[in-house]
């Protein structure tokens, strides 16, 4: 009897580890020059998404907040672009790995297409042009930087 309790109780500790495991980023979101692919978990707005447990906000672009005019039109294309379980390219700036909420500030790349230059050329972003100096990505052409 007691050794079908101790099965018992191992038995529920390895579910509760493999379940628990479930929630822990398998990316270390801390990182300072991450690349990597990754599953779209979550669209935030037009320019924040979550991947692989990891917080992204797309730089040198905003797109309208919550109760803002075009909102959710910027939401549902970033929704439509990188969709929910798809999977993407991170490609995080190295000269501003992370934002003042600790978001990681990276190039997102859904479906083969650099999503912050789509979300610019459909009009759902505008380019922050006060971020030029600070990203790695300023020296391409759609940003405007120069």
């Amino acid at each position: 009897m007691g050794a079908l309790i101790g099965f018992a109780i191992a038995g529920g500790i390895i579910i509760l580890i493999i379940a628990a495991s479930a929630f822990i980023p398998r990316v270390d979101c801390s990182d300072t020059s991450l690349y990597y692919e990754g599953k779209v978990e979550f669209i935030f707005d037009g320019d924040t998404i979550q991947v692989e447990g990891c917080k992204i906000r797309l730089p040198l672009v905003d797109t309208p907040e919550k109760g803002e005019p075009g909102y959710e039109e910027a939401t549902n294309f970033t929704a439509s672009l990188c969709q929910k379980g798809s999977t993407v390219l991170v490609d995080q700036d190295n000269l501003q790995p992370h934002d003042k909420y600790h978001r990681i500030l990276a190039k997102v790349i859904c479906s083969d297409k650099d999503l912050s230059v789509e979300l610019v050329k459909s009009g759902h972003a505008k380019i922050s042009k006060q971020y030029c100096d600070t990203s790695e990505f300023a020296d391409e052409s759609w940003t405007g930087c120069e």
